[in-house]
């Protein structure tokens, strides 16, 4: 599956959704520092994934990935990171 990205609040988020069991739709999201040369380098951006529930539809799982790496970055924003 190919990734969306966006930009949102000074950083980039890119989320792919994925099949996984009894063909529902998950995701996994990277968030990186918008145009950080160094998005690559392993454990220098945060990288998480969904593999519970599950979303009906490849849109959905996109659409959930998006949501909760925004929260992810108000939370980092929040403590002053």
């Amino acid at each position: 599956m190919e990734a969306s990205t966006v930009q949102y609040r000074g950083f980039e988020i890119a989320v792919t959704p994925f099949t996984d069991h009894d063909d529902l739709w998950d995701f996994r999201y990277q968030i990186t520092r918008a145009g950080d040369p160094e998005k690559a380098v392993i454990r220098h951006s945060v990288t998480r994934q969904q593999t519970m529930d599950g979303h009906t539809t490849e849109s959905a799982a996109r659409e959930a990935g998006t949501l909760l790496a925004k929260v992810d970055v108000d939370n980092f924003l929040a403590l002053g990171k």
